[in-house]
Parts: C-alpha cells; structure tokens; sequence
C-alpha cells in the first residue's frame, strides 16, 4: 500500500499536489459523505456559527454536493475554487488546497478574492498541509472572530478526524490516511517495540555493518519492506516537530523547515589507518571493503530552519537544527535516540549551541517528545543568547520557545 500512492503522484508535477488531495476529498464526500463530515466537524467544534453543522446535515441528506474547479468571479478575473461544496448551482463554501507553499507561491489577489465573497451564506475554508503566511492566517482570523463562516484545516487534523476510519468499517476514510501518510505529510507517529528490528536492520544497512556481526536474524523480508516505511515516517515525525516550532514564530520563520538525514558512521581508525597504508593514490573501494572498519554510528534525521526578519543586512544568516539520532554499536541488539537542537549562522558554530536529551529506547509519543525537544530548546537559546551580538542576538530575542 505504501509505495502506491507515491507512485501515483510521480504522475503529477508537484505544484498539483494540492489539486491532486482536493479531487481526493471530493470523492470521500462523494461517496462517504459520514467521513467527510468528520472535517467539516473539525471545523464546527471550534465554531459558534450553526453554518457548519448546516453543512453537514446537508451533506448527509445529499442536499448539497462536491465539485473540483468551481468558477467563481474575482475582481479582475475568473477564479476557480479547487473544490466547492454546491446545492444545485449554487455554492455554499468555497475551498483552497495548499500544498507545499515553495511551489505554489501565495496569490495574495486569489486569496482576496476568495474572502470577498464570503456571506452568511457562503463560506470558505483553507486546507494546507504548512501554515499559510501570518497576513493570511490574520485575515482568516480577523474575518471569523467578526462572525464569518470561514475556517482553516490542516492535513492533520483531517488525518485525526479520519484514523478510525479502518476500524469503524469507512474504506475511503482508511485510504486517505494510508495517503496522507505515504506522502509523509505533518503527522506524528511514535516509533516502538514493534519496529525495533526493522530499525535495526535499517541502521546496519545505512550505516554499512559487516554481515558476519551476529545480525543475520535481522534479514527477514517483513524487517526490508519495513525500512523505507521507518524512513518516511522518521523524516514526517522532524517535519511535525520543525512546523511546531515555526508556527511560534511566523515572522521570523515564514517558510517550512526542511527535512533530512546524515549517515555518521564510527571507523576503527587503527584498522583504517592500517587497511589503506599501502593501497596506493587510486580511487577506489576501501581494501576489505567499508564495513571492516566500522564498529557503530548515528544516523541523525532532522528538521533545518531559516530565521530571518526585515532587519537582517545582506549575507547575515541564522538557523535553527533539531532532530533525533538513531545510534547503535556493533554487537547490540538495540536502536538508541537522543534528541538535539542546535542554531548555527554567521556568528554560531553549531557544536557550541548543541544541546541534547538523555537516551531512550522508543521515539516517545508526540506530548513527551515535543516536551523534550523544548527542553533542548531552552538550552540552545540561552546558549545562542550568550555567544551572538548584533543582528543574531536580535534575531533570537524574538524567537519564541513553543507552549
């Protein structure tokens, strides 16, 4: 299953994607109108407004239907909402899908537009996967505290609303979980006893182990097809614990974190030393090949941040790091983590603001780990505050640890 739904949007080119999860969410609502309604709940938990509940009575009763790429008039052009919620010809709530904001650069004139048109009988709702800028989360703000049907949704509150779906018989609800997580969108998912063998064999294949280390009992085919799905899950998990953060700090960080991972193997130098003494100026493998020499090592995944504001001159730099490492000793039978954060710029070398967690056996469950990570987060900082003058020092002042 998982493989799947990659492989179907290699088909797309990435600025679709967001196109791509509205045709998705037409056809829930089309044909598991009890699931779509789920979100719609989402949105009607935080609301006064009746509107929302309408919508999904209406939903259910089949009195109101989807559509994709609804016409609607702006004030200097046709727009086309990338799905609407319709009864007959007439639409009761417009919605945007957002994908990845560095590929679908926001359009500030679409996005009035779609505020315009809001009435007591039209809503709007924005669906992203990343935090839209502060301007429009404050105009989408502004206009519901003013009593105005329109609302945010996140890929992850859609992903909370639907995860029973499997167990509560709603196939459809199921596939876009399996979807959303597949793409590795913003959703948390603790690493535990279960998968400690694929994480294992995960570890000895990254890091390039021997095979004669006693890890033979690794190699099942269930412990290889898991891996990959390790790796997705690892690098959504640091883009959960990176969107967190920034959303803390819109002004300073107004785009995503990046996601990534850096293989640090530990090397028996004197075996090294030794092995490549008289193996000549080629380039070549390592003599005995690579895995000879190593007795251990990280693997580190983790999310890169850019700060920045208006008042940063040209050239000045400063980002936030924080991320997990996986270690694991030749001989063990076991994947250890550390949690890390760390800022690094013009002014900051990031092993001077390094600053990590004790160990654990398991990626705790998302409250513990981000409670963990703010730990890590206080420390950094105050180190940072302590070694930066200037713009840096002012940059940082203003970054706030999330709650």
């Amino acid at each position: 299953m998982s493989a799947f739904f990659a492989s179907i949007r290699g088909y797309f080119k990435s600025e679709y994607n967001g196109r791509y999860f509205s045709l998705i969410l037409r056809e829930l609502a089309q044909h598991e109108p009890q699931s779509f309604c789920l979100l719609i709940d989402q949105i009607a938990a935080t609301s006064k407004l009746p509107f929302w509940k309408d919508i999904s009575k209406g939903l259910l009763a089949e009195e109101l239907t989807t559509q994709c790429e609804w016409p609607f008039r702006g004030v200097s052009k046709t727009r086309r909402a990338d799905l609407a919620i319709v009864g007959g010809e007439t639409p009761a709530v417009l919605v945007e899908v957002k994908e990845f904001d560095h590929l679908n650069p926001e359009n500030p004139e679409q996005f009035a537009d779609y505020l315009r048109r809001v009435s007591h009988t039209l809503g709007f709702i924005h669906v992203y996967r990343f935090l839209p800028s502060s301007e429009q989360h404050r105009k989408i703000e502004r206009k519901r505290r003013k009593g105005w049907p329109v609302a945010m949704l996140s890929y992850d509150q859609i992903y909370k609303a639907l995860r029973n779906s499997k167990d509560e018989g709603r196939a459809l609800g199921a596939l876009i979980c399996h979807y959303l997580e597949d793409i590795g969108v913003g959703i948390y998912r603790e690493i535990g006893k279960p998968d400690g063998k694929a994480l294992a064999f995960l570890m000895v294949q990254m890091l390039g182990f021997p095979h004669q280390t006693g890890m033979g009992k690794l190699y099942s085919e269930a412990t290889v097809q898991r891996g990959p799905q390790l790796l997705t899950a690892l690098l959504a998990d640091m883009e959960v614990v990176g969107e967190w953060v920034r959303r803390s700090n819109e002004k300073i960080m107004k785009t995503r974190c990046s996601t990534r991972f850096m293989i640090e193997p530990w090397l028996d130098h004197k075996k090294l030393r030794r092995g490549i003494g008289d193996s000549g100026d080629e380039v070549d493998v390592l003599p005995g090949r690579f895995g000879k020499y190593v007795g251990g090592g990280y693997v580190w995944f983790y999310a890169d941040g850019s700060l920045r504001d208006s008042h940063q001159p040209q050239g000045h730099y400063l980002h936030l790091e924080l991320g997990v490492g996986l270690e694991l000793e030749k001989g063990a039978s076991s994947v250890q983590f550390v949690a890390y954060t760390q800022f690094y710029g013009n002014q900051l070398k990031s092993e001077d603001t390094y600053e990590e967690s004790d160990y654990f056996k398991k990626l705790p469950k998302e409250q513990d780990a981000l409670e963990v990570f703010r730990s890590c987060l206080r420390a950094s900082t105050k180190k940072a505050l302590k070694l930066t003058r200037g713009p840096s020092k002012a940059l940082l002042k203003k970054f706030v640890i999330p709650n």
